[in-house]
């Protein structure tokens, strides 16, 4: 594993080539990205691929072979290689290869580019088809934010729902319960973790959303090609996950093959589809 450093004056972060995670981002010495605790989650930015959540037994199909499919995808466990690097700027790709097949039996390309400015850090996801049949896969943004006791407000851009799916055993069930969202507003504490776990906004209306503590410090997180917006933190943690999702979990009780997991995205051979994460801290 590599960590590769960016800087752009006082603004620095850091990115590993396993996983391709960013694992380090701070202002002025005050830490923005959540650095990873073992404590509460050891993680920070983990990259989603080629599913988001949890597969029903922790197993999928294709065709007559069922194998295991680790939660959130292999891409998070991945080493990755560094094919541009500037001060403030590093781009790392994915390949296909035996490991992966065993798993995913599809070529594919996964470029993730991370860019660093005075406030911003951006994350472009570029998933490409190197084969010559339709892929099907899912990709996920997941990275953790600094949040003083777990305490702050969230701001969506437009109105969310009021209510989201509850998680059972980490499957999505058709089950439903109130989200805690006023209209644009949802009010952040332990507490809403401890009720929902993970709070699911399924096609979310919003493309962009603030997220304020009580200190005043925060960010707005922008995702563009991201339908589902997921929230989560354990309860007590001192920060919260912010993620974008193109897929989501398996519905309990789903024993269907992968390509015919819900909201599955697909690319032609040769395609391929680009996603950002932007991050704006304040």
């Amino acid at each position: 594993m590599t960590k590769i450093d960016l800087r752009c004056g006082t603004v620095q972060a850091a990115v590993t080539t396993s996983g391709a995670e960013a694992v380090a981002w701070s202002i002025s010495d005050r830490a923005v990205l959540w650095p990873g605790d073992d404590r509460w989650w050891p993680g920070s930015a983990p990259v989603l691929f080629p599913v988001c959540g949890a597969s029903r037994n922790g197993r999928v199909r294709h065709g007559e072979t069922e194998v295991t499919m680790p939660l959130h995808g292999f891409a998070k466990d991945a080493d990755f290689s560094v094919t541009a690097q500037s001060d403030d700027a590093v781009t790392l790709s994915l390949s296909d290869n035996a490991d992966t097949r065993a798993l995913f039996p599809y070529p594919f390309r996964l470029t993730i580019r991370y860019a660093l400015s005075e406030q911003t850090l951006t994350q472009t996801l570029t998933v490409t088809n190197t084969g010559d049949a339709p892929m099907p896969y899912a990709l996920g943004a997941h990275p953790g934010f600094t949040l003083a006791d777990g305490l702050g407000e969230i701001g969506f851009e437009k109105a969310e729902a009021a209510e989201v799916p509850v998680i059972i055993d980490r499957l999505f069930s058709d089950q439903r319960q109130p989200s805690g969202i006023d209209g644009t507003r949802l009010s952040l504490s332990p507490a809403l973790f401890e009720r929902v776990g993970s709070l699911c906004l399924l096609n979310a209306a919003s493309r962009s959303l603030t997220m304020t503590g009580p200190d005043g410090h925060g960010l707005t997180a922008t995702f563009d090609g991201f339908p589902h917006i997921v929230l989560w933190a354990p309860p007590g943690a001192p920060f919260v996950a912010i993620e974008g999702w193109t897929g989501h979990g398996d519905p309990t009780g789903f024993d269907g093959q992968f390509a015919d997991r819900p909201s599955t995205s697909w690319l032609s051979p040769g395609g391929s589809a680009r996603y950002a994460a932007t991050f704006t801290a304040f």
